[in-house]
């Protein structure tokens, strides 16, 4: 894949633009133990209720707990319950994996980072739009397919989903107790009051997703939002307050949700008093001074034709973050090329050995509609007039209204805090020590997060400028 991807830039001969490319690969496991929480064991719980702390942004109300009356804020009750032990075999698991690294690399490209920071989550939009895809029927199901890259059928990839939910739900208890790693998701669907839904689209959500039905007042729409917002900030610990602002309309129907949130020490924590001044080149030739942190590690480091790349573990999970740095000015033509299993061939090359890092701290956060994006990417019919969610509702006509997406993340000596959340909203419509390796991340960088297990793709972006917040 190097020498072929070198040849490929070398034949584009694109401008000498200093750009790197940092890709953070982020398996986030939430915990969930059996506190009755709905849609909250990881992706989701088995049981529907309306738990947290009633803290959060978009309007002061507070979702009522345990509530299963027919009023805003209460849940629908549910026979089904979440399957937790899915039979998904390797090969769907290693399918799930591959396309969804793939759709990851889709969308930020389709995103607008070539100068700006950038970071998004690529499991929570896979999940909310997944679990919209089970409801999409005809051309609106082989579009949201073919954008998400889903190979799987149906039937075996909400299973899919299901068995990598569960897994990040079983390491984030393991590393419980220890209390230096946190992450959690979780799903839910949010209705209008007395709107049908499909019985066989509602088992799903719950057996695959832990996603309960919670009711809404749409034409209320700052209620509705408040009531949005206070579940997802409960569900980020505070770090997504509002990601609902104006955008519920009298035509909104329901919205399905998807939350992350996490937060790892590093392995071995990079020391505060190394930390210094240094030059970051960022995508236009312009350098700014950004704080670098220092430091030797036992890891995995790679290099190949027009690229490096390192790796830097989490303390007590199989979790980390890998960055990868194209040669200076080939990072967007390097992001054209790459794919997942371009991707999945450069990190199995990187090797274990003694690295000299140097790297920026940066923290900054994302905010945007998905829609023009995933319109790019194919999924238009799904946002028209002749969408088709006859698997949702039976009577009447429903089409994506808009999905937004909100995430960030910061990156200091200690470790990685993130957190994210999607909202798909739907209307109603017509020899010896050996030489250690060095790499210094001083240029623009693509940053992913993964878990190794599972190798799911949750948080991913682009630092431009890691003193720009």
């Amino acid at each position: 894949m190097a020498h072929s991807l070198a040849r490929s830039l070398q034949r584009l001969s694109l401008m000498r633009t200093t750009i790197g490319l940092a890709a953070m690969l982020m398996w986030a496991l939430v915990g969930c133990s059996s506190s009755n929480q709905g849609g909250e064991t990881g992706g989701g719980g088995s049981h529907q209720g309306e738990g947290g702390s009633n803290q959060g942004g978009g309007g002061s109300t507070a979702a009522p707990a345990e509530c299963f009356e027919v009023k805003p804020g209460c849940v629908v009750a549910s026979d089904a319950e979440r399957i937790t032990t899915p039979d998904v075999p390797a090969e769907d698991r290693e399918s799930l994996a591959r396309n969804n690294a793939s759709f990851a690399l889709d969308l930020g490209r389709a995103l607008d980072g070539a100068t700006k920071n950038l970071v998004y989550s690529p499991f929570s939009v896979s999940t909310a739009l997944a679990m919209s895809y089970a409801g999409a029927r005809g051309d609106t199901k082989e579009a949201i397919a073919k954008a998400m890259r889903f190979e799987l059928p149906e039937d075996r990839l909400h299973p899919a989903f299901n068995h990598v939910d569960l897994e990040l739900q079983k390491r984030a208890e393991s590393t419980r107790e220890g209390g230096g790693f946190r992450l959690r998701t979780a799903n839910a669907l949010w209705s209008q009051l007395e709107l049908t839904l499909q019985q066989p689209f509602l088992k799903v959500l719950v057996e695959s997703y832990g996603a309960p039905v919670r009711l809404a007042d749409f034409t209320n729409a700052e209620e509705a939002e408040g009531l949005i917002n206070t579940w997802v900030s409960d569900r980020t610990d505070g770090l997504i307050p509002k990601l609902l602002d104006g955008n519920v309309e009298p035509a909104t129907q329901l919205v399905l949700v998807n939350a992350i949130s996490f937060k790892a020490a590093w392995s071995e924590p990079f020391k505060e008093e190394a930390t210094k001044p240094g030059a970051f080149e960022r995508a236009d030739g312009t350098s700014v001074t950004a704080q670098m942190m220092r430091g030797t590690q036992e890891t995995r480091h790679g290099a190949g034709d027009g690229w490096e790349a390192v790796e830097l573990p989490y303390a007590g999970t199989p979790v980390s973050m890998v960055v990868v740095m194209p040669d200076p000015g080939t990072a967007d033509a390097f992001e054209e090329l790459l794919d997942g299993a371009a991707l999945e061939e450069l990190l199995d090359s990187m090797q274990q050995r003694s690295v000299d890092i140097t790297m920026p701290k940066f923290s900054f956060r994302s905010s945007a509609s998905l829609k023009e994006a995933l319109q790019t990417l194919g999924m238009g019919v799904a946002f028209s007039p002749d969408a088709d969610f006859k698997g949702i509702i039976a009577e009447g006509e429903l089409n994506i209204q808009d999905v937004i997406h909100e995430a960030l993340i910061d990156v200091d000596e200690a470790g990685t805090e993130a957190a994210a959340a999607t909202a798909v909203l739907f209307e109603v419509t017509g020899g010896g020590a050996p030489v250690p390796a060095e790499i210094v991340v001083d240029r623009p960088f693509f940053f992913f997060i993964k878990d190794l297990a599972t190798e799911a793709i949750l948080f991913a972006g682009r630092v431009n400028d890691p003193t720009a917040r």
